[in-house]
C-alpha cells in the first residue's frame, strides 16, 4: 500500500468518519475515494486539495512528508476531528467556541489573558 493511501485511511478514522461519510464530506464519489484508501490509484492535485479542504488535512501529511516538528501526529488528528464538525455550529456557538480558543492561546503562550 502507498504512502497516500494510508495516511488517508488513518486519518479518515481519527475522523471518525466510515468511508462513504469522508467521501461524501470530501465531495467526491465514494468508488473514487474507496480507490485512494485501497492504494489503487492516487488523486491529480486539484482533487488532493479538494479531499484536504474538506476533511482538514495538510497535503504534505497525506503525502508522506515530513510535517513542522511541533506539530505530533496526534495534534494533526485532533485538528482534523476538531475541523470536520466545526460546519455543524451556529454562529453562536462558533464565536464562544473562538473567544475559549483565544484564550487557551494565549495561556499557551504563558500571558495571563484574564488578569
Amino acid at each position: 500500500m502507498n504512502v497516500f493511501a494510508s495516511r488517508l485511511q488513518e486519518h479518515v478514522k481519527a475522523l471518525g468518519l466510515s468511508s462513504a461519510a469522508a467521501a461524501r464530506q470530501a465531495g467526491i464519489g465514494e468508488r473514487q475515494f474507496h480507490n485512494y484508501l485501497a492504494g489503487k490509484r492516487e488523486p491529480d492535485l486539484a482533487t488532493l486539495l479538494l479531499i484536504c479542504e474538506r476533511l482538514s488535512a495538510e497535503p504534505n501529511t497525506l503525502l508522506g512528508f515530513k510535517t513542522d516538528a511541533k506539530q505530533s501526529q496526534e495534534q494533526a488528528s485532533i485538528i482534523a476531528a476538531v475541523g470536520a464538525v466545526l460546519p455543524a455550529l451556529n454562529a453562536t456557538s462558533l464565536r464562544l467556541l473562538s473567544g475559549i480558543v483565544a484564550l487557551l492561546v494565549e495561556s499557551d503562550r504563558g500571558s495571563n489573558p484574564l488578569a
